[in-house]
């Protein structure tokens, strides 16, 4: 998404319609593909971005440009957003305990996979893994910073981290007939 222009921001916050019609179209690629990598299916990606908006125009008047990028902002939004959707398909449970998981991965080439392989694997995961696989190694953010939005102690989301990525090498495997150590 590039940069969303003042003007148009500050004409949101004034409930002006045509502006909130320009913010969606400047806005609305990015947001669907974020929300595609979130979500299991494709009308579960739309709920996501239609709730995501909504949220947007409801609260825009407290997005504040000096504390971050409106990318930034829309994006912790419909992340929080797909968490919620989430959680009242699939009841979440909280994981309290830690696991130790340790494997060597074998080396192969990152070059040669495709979008539809990573998207059918991603596709696999748990729900609860899926979001945290995306959140930490997609937007890159920390535990910390994981556990804050989603309201989840840090040490719960570091056990989910370890388990997706345990899952994830699993899928991987699986799907390329290939082994590797645990």
């Amino acid at each position: 998404m590039s940069k969303i222009p003042d003007n148009i921001i500050e004409q949101v916050k004034n409930n002006n319609r045509a502006a909130q019609k320009q913010l969606y179209y400047l806005s609305k690629n990015y947001l669907k593909s974020v929300a595609l990598r979130y979500c299991a299916t494709t009308q579960d990606a739309r709920d996501v971005v239609q709730e995501t908006y909504l949220k947007i125009f409801k609260s825009i008047k407290s997005f504040d440009k000096n504390k971050g990028s409106f990318k930034a902002w829309s994006t912790r939004i419909l992340i929080n957003e797909s968490y919620t959707i989430l959680r009242k398909k699939a009841n979440l449970e909280s994981y309290t305990y830690q696991t130790k998981i340790h494997h060597s991965i074998q080396e192969f080439n990152f070059d040669k996979i495709t979008i539809d392989e990573v998207r059918e694997i991603m596709n696999k995961l748990k729900e609860d893994h899926k979001l945290v696989i995306n959140m930490y190694f997609f937007e890159q953010y920390s535990y910390r910073e994981m556990s804050e939005i989603l309201e989840i102690k840090e040490s719960t989301i570091r056990s989910k981290v370890t388990r997706a990525k345990a899952e994830l090498l699993k899928f991987w495997t699986d799907y390329n007939n290939v082994n590797y150590e645990y």
